[in-house]
């Protein structure tokens, strides 16, 4: 290449702007668990964040999902139970997908499918039931190689976690007696108090689709009678 090609190119890599360089960790919006966790939850792993409803969980992923919103990144959230009440998630932003799979047995699939297009820097999985070894094993290799965020939220004791195998990172939200957060798992061993009540909405009750009955009606119909709007 000649030198007036290679001057202009040099030119225009310093003129290009750059982006910045992408940190180890995404905020969780709580300065103090920050500071023990080394920067917040990893970009490329697994965090499991766990607890018994009303602690708190919801908010806190509430929290970690703005921030990844505020740096201009795409979200997406499988809401198993489809129980996440949408007027609350609704402000946080256009890059924002929630998918509300019809069987919480297909939470983990959509994961998956989320985690291989590579488009999204967080996907939170909210609402599982524990996950089998090959399901974790296959969705945390996933978040490594797409250099992903999988946040999964689930209400378990501490001898049942809902990733099978250890996740990278461990939380646990509790109310009483005071409002914290505690690293089980991936950190230093901390108890972070927090500055907040669950702000939200409770949850929405968990019903089950509703049966396509649209044939039903024809069945139940004497042989012969003329359906509605049929002359």
């Amino acid at each position: 290449m000649s030198s007036p090609l290679l001057a202009l190119r040099a030119q225009l890599d310093r003129l290009a702007p750059r982006p910045a360089p992408a940190g180890p960790a995404w905020s969780t919006g709580l300065p103090d668990l920050d500071a023990a966790l080394g920067g917040g939850i990893p970009r490329a792993g697994i965090t499991e964040l766990v607890g018994v409803r009303s602690a708190g969980r919801t908010t806190l992923a509430r929290r970690i999902v703005a921030e990844v919103l505020a740096a201009n990144r795409w979200v997406a959230i499988v809401d198993a139970e489809r129980t996440l009440a949408p007027q609350d998630w609704a402000g946080l932003g256009a890059r924002l997908v929630v998918i509300r799979p019809h069987d919480a047995e297909r939470a983990a699939w959509c994961a998956d499918r989320l985690l291989r297009s590579g488009v999204f820097a967080l996907v939170l999985l909210d609402g599982v039931r524990p996950l089998p070894r090959a399901s974790s094993v296959r969705l945390a290799q996933l978040a490594r190689e797409r250099e992903t965020a999988l946040l999964v939220v689930g209400s378990v004791s501490a001898t049942a976690p809902v990733v099978s195998g250890g996740p990278t990172l461990r939380l646990r939200v509790q109310a009483r007696p005071t409002s914290d957060v505690r690293v089980d798992k991936g950190a230093p061993p901390a108890r972070v108090p927090v500055p907040w009540r669950v702000a939200i909405r409770p949850r929405l009750a968990i019903t089950p689709p509703a049966a396509d009955r649209r044939g039903a009606a024809r069945e139940r119909r004497p042989h012969g009678t003329p359906s509605r709007g049929r002359r």
